[in-house]
């Protein structure tokens, strides 16, 4: 009885260790999504200011890719 108690306490702490890892790689993938979605933002603000640049001195070209960037489906590259 005592060794079966002894077997269910360290099948316990071992779940415990297995729970806490995944807590600490759950927290670190939320940290790389919210970096990845800051840099995601950063880059189509960047593109907007790009297009507008290019508008500036050639208005077909730059309206070819609005439409060509509103055809990407969402999390699809644009390049």
């Amino acid at each position: 009885m005592i060794d079966e108690l002894h077997k269910l306490n360290n099948i316990s702490l071992n779940l415990k260790k297995i729970i806490d890892d995944m807590n600490i790689q759950a927290e670190r993938l939320e940290f790389e999504l919210k970096t990845k979605d800051t840099e995601i933002g950063r880059l189509e603000q960047r593109i907007k200011e790009l297009i507008d640049i290019i508008h500036k001195y050639d208005s077909n070209t730059s309206l070819e890719l609005k439409k060509w960037i509103i055809r990407v489906p969402p999390g699809d590259s644009i390049l």
